[in-house]
């Protein structure tokens, strides 16, 4: 299988949510993946992700044999109908899958990792076209909330206060103790899971 060739890292805080832009930042700081985006707080939009999209179709991922990987992370609100919480709307799970499979001439594997409420509810959808496979980490359970806390954070060299999903904070944390982290293996390796299950002692949902 190649390596992740396309990572879309998506923070959106709103009410009671303080920590969702820094579980992206933080995440897409640990990946070392050459075409990586972050979209945060009003950038936040189904126009901006598939400005991304179009733009790797036309320019680089199409030069690759198939399958493409590509990889999203979301940290913000989450619906137990499986929505999800971007800027000034919810969009549907649906609404996401359909701007990949017409954004892409290649078959499509898309790997999913969700810090947010309910995000065991988020579909894996796979009778679209151009997704080849659908494999989804999610933070919680059908009906678990996700939880955030303020954490003495190194940053600069400097020790802030700063809000992260605990989920997140946890899961960076402990891929500190791998070289050469894959995003795709990691997702793939089950001992993985395991051991940040234990650490928050809480079930994750694996949906494949």
């Amino acid at each position: 299988m190649e390596h992740t060739l396309l990572a879309i890292f998506i923070g959106y805080n709103s009410t009671n949510l303080l920590g969702c832009e820094n579980d992206a930042i933080l995440f897409y700081k640990k990946l070392d993946i050459k075409n990586k985006f972050l979209l945060l707080n009003k950038q936040v939009n189904l126009e901006n992700l598939e400005k991304i999209l179009t733009y790797h179709k036309d320019q680089i991922l199409n030069n690759y044999k198939e399958p493409i990987n590509i990889f999203i992370f979301y940290s913000g609100h989450g619906y137990l109908n499986g929505d999800l919480c971007f800027h000034k709307k919810k969009v549907k799970a649906l609404e996401i899958y359909e701007l990949i499979n017409k954004n892409f001439i290649n078959k499509v594997n898309l790997f999913v990792i969700l810090d947010c409420c309910h995000s065991g509810n988020f579909p894996c959808i796979k009778n679209f076209q151009q997704i080849n496979n659908v494999s989804i980490i999610a933070s919680s359970t059908n009906y678990e909330i996700s939880t955030e806390s303020l954490v003495n954070f190194d940053f600069n060299n400097k020790i802030n206060k700063l809000y992260f999903g605990a989920f997140t904070y946890n899961l960076v944390k402990l891929l500190n103790k791998y070289k050469n982290v894959d995003i795709i293996s990691i997702i793939n390796d089950n001992e993985i899971w395991k051991k940040l299950e234990l650490i928050m002692k809480k079930k994750i949902s694996i949906i494949k």
